[in-house]
C-alpha cells in the first residue's frame, strides 16, 4: 500500500514527537496524573484508604481489569493501573493525611 507524502509526514512527526525525551507529557499521561490527584482527594475526603481500596478492587473484578497491565497498555491508558491507584492510596493513608473538616469548605 502506497502512502501519500502527507501521511508519511504525519507519521514522521508522530514518531519524532513520541521519541523526544523532554518534559512534554502525552494527553494520556496528563489524564493519569489527574486521576491520581482525584484519588488522593477522595482518600482525604473520606478520611482513609479502606473504602477506596475496596471499591477499586471491586471495580477491577467486576470489569475484569488487569491489575498490572503490560507497559504499552499503561502508556496508552487514560487511567493509572488499579494496583498503582491502590498503592498510592495506601501510601497516603500511611502518611496520615486527615480528612478536611466540614468548616474548611465554608467561606464567610
Amino acid at each position: 500500500m502506497l502512502r501519500s507524502s502527507k501521511t508519511k509526514s504525519s507519521l514522521t512527526s508522530a514518531r519524532n514527537l513520541s521519541c523526544q525525551s523532554g518534559n512534554a507529557k502525552t494527553p494520556s499521561a496528563l489524564s493519569r496524573a489527574r486521576e491520581l490527584r482525584a484519588d488522593a482527594y477522595a482518600v482525604r475526603l473520606t478520611g482513609g484508604a479502606d473504602a477506596f481500596v475496596t471499591s477499586m478492587r471491586r471495580l477491577a473484578q467486576t470489569n475484569l481489569v488487569d491489575d498490572q497491565p503490560p507497559r504499552l497498555a499503561r502508556v496508552l491508558s487514560s487511567h493509572p493501573p488499579v494496583r498503582d491507584r491502590v498503592m498510592a492510596a495506601l501510601r497516603q493513608a500511611e502518611r496520615g493525611t486527615a480528612a478536611p473538616s466540614a468548616a474548611a469548605g465554608r467561606h464567610g
